[in-house]
């Protein structure tokens, strides 16, 4: 009787807070084996600048043993944890105690806290989200952001996003003009009704006084191309070593070990090497970090134009010319390899981020821009053709919005 009880006021709960039960699964719930015990989803919390795992045990009062228990790589992903990312701590319904947290780790991964047995345990579980996709089409008047934001303010993002999709590719402020067209594909990603991630776009259109430019998103790579897949966007790297053994490990957001039954990340690449080989700066820029770094041992972190910044860790050394707020160029000597922090050998953890998103760094590192070819292309070709035609509809629709005095449509799919 009890039992059903808390179940029902469970249900009370979630529904007067525009909650239902299928979004549990968003937070991976009904894959751990406390799934039957009663709990609230009482406080949803954004990361801070600084704030770490654990800070955030301290801040629970759980201990920070969870943390030390865990192998290298686990630890080591732990570290990705970034300002703005969110946790949700979820607790009983008659005790208020503490039940469970999710640590958010990257926009595929969570760290997943719960009770076994009366005692705090912890492992990776993926988060699940809902996808909404989403079309607009707009007559230009003042400029995309203005346009947008005078529409929706919550537009920005969007607008930035289309920007830095465009870049290297059209100067928004050289080539538009008034009454030129933009149609546009996006994704937004829900969990729990909360839009926790910046959009994705998907494909757009924009059709100028001279010209007209598509870009495609291909989800293999996580690269933008053009209407002949050619890759877009000409932020190119240096490979941080000349001389290593082998990549030992590859980038992933999401993998799943088939044999140990766990979810892993890793974010970035790792370059097995001697210690003491040298490490060269993959881009011009910034020096915003040089020091220790938790489960990357001695690490630097350097910022670069269009809201890039790229991470070497697990160092022996650092250049003694390297001091936070100087500028390096492309190829120059910044450190050497080591075997520091969370690492089970010498070697070169190698970080890429895009907006403090982490993005595969092989994916960069090339010589001359990337075609598509083969299946590839095959594939590529099918879905633009697709998505041509969904930006031809929404654009039509402009006319008949026009008649109601205004320059924008936007639907939800």
């Amino acid at each position: 009787m009890f039992k059903v009880l808390s179940f029902l006021l469970l249900c009370s709960f979630l529904f007067s807070n525009k909650y239902y039960i299928n979004t549990l699964n968003q937070y991976g719930i009904n894959k751990n084996p406390i799934q039957n015990e009663s709990f609230n989803v009482s406080t949803y919390h954004k990361i801070e600048d600084g704030e770490n795992l654990l800070l955030i045990l301290q801040k629970l009062s759980i201990p920070e043993s969870i943390y030390y228990e865990q192998n290298a790589e686990i630890r080591e992903s732990t570290e990705e944890i970034r300002q703005n990312f969110s946790y949700y701590v979820l607790r009983d319904v008659q005790s208020n105690d503490i039940q469970q947290v999710l640590i958010q780790l990257n926009s595929e991964l969570q760290f997943h806290i719960y009770k076994e047995n009366g005692e705090f345990v912890a492992k990776m579980t993926p988060i699940e989200y809902i996808y909404k996709t989403k079309e607009i089409a707009i007559n230009i008047e003042n400029s995309i952001y203005q346009d947008f934001v005078n529409y929706d303010e919550s537009f920005s993002t969007l607008a930035e996003e289309l920007r830095s999709a465009f870049n290297k590719t059209v100067d928004f402020k050289k080539e538009l003009r008034k009454d030129d067209t933009l149609s546009l594909i996006y994704e937004d990603r829900y969990r729990l009704g909360d839009n926790v991630l910046s959009p994705r776009i998907l494909a757009s259109r924009l059709d100028t006084f001279r010209k007209s430019y598509y870009i495609f998103y291909n989800p293999k790579d996580e690269r933008y191309y053009d209407e002949k897949a050619v890759m877009l966007e000409g932020f190119f790297l240096k490979s941080p070593l000349r001389h290593y053994r082998r990549i030992s490990s590859r980038f992933s957001r999401k993998r799943f070990h088939p044999i140990k039954k766990v979810y892993r990340a890793h974010h970035g690449v790792d370059y097995s090497a001697s210690t003491g080989t040298r490490i060269y700066s993959a881009r011009k820029g910034k020096i915003k970090f040089v020091g220790r770094r938790g489960g990357y041992g001695k690490t630097i972190i350097i910022t670069h134009q269009d809201g890039y910044k790229t991470l070497y860790a697990h160092l022996s050394r650092y250049s003694t010319s390297l001091r936070v707020g100087k500028y390096v160029k492309k190829g120059q000597y910044i450190g050497r390899v080591g075997n520091t922090g969370s690492s089970t050998g010498p070697h070169l953890h190698f970080g890429l981020y895009k907006k403090n998103r982490a993005v595969n760094p092989l994916g960069f590192v090339r010589l001359r821009k990337k075609k598509l070819r083969g299946k590839s292309l095959k594939e590529f070709k099918r879905y633009t053709k697709l998505y041509k035609k969904q930006m031809d509809d929404i654009k039509n629709k402009l006319n008949v919005y026009a008649y109601q005095n205004s320059n924008i449509v936007v639907d939800i799919l």
